[in-house]
């Protein structure tokens, strides 16, 4: 049986989504592009969420 962790431990997707955009920034070199990569992941994860949400560690799905 998999427990949810407090509602408190848990990432949230605004400090998820600051950091996404902070990461790929230094990739992308442009602010905009950081963000539209980021809100693009944000809204394909959204069609998947049933099947993140199960995940132990959601923000880790689809990593190696």
């Amino acid at each position: 049986m998999v427990r949810a962790r407090p509602r408190s431990s848990r990432p949230t997707s605004k400090s998820a989504y600051a950091r996404l955009v902070g990461q790929l920034f230094s990739v992308t070199g442009s602010l905009e592009q950081a963000d539209d990569v980021v809100q693009e992941a944000f809204i394909r994860a959204l069609d998947r969420w049933p099947r993140i949400q199960a995940c132990d560690v959601p923000s880790r799905h689809g990593r190696p």
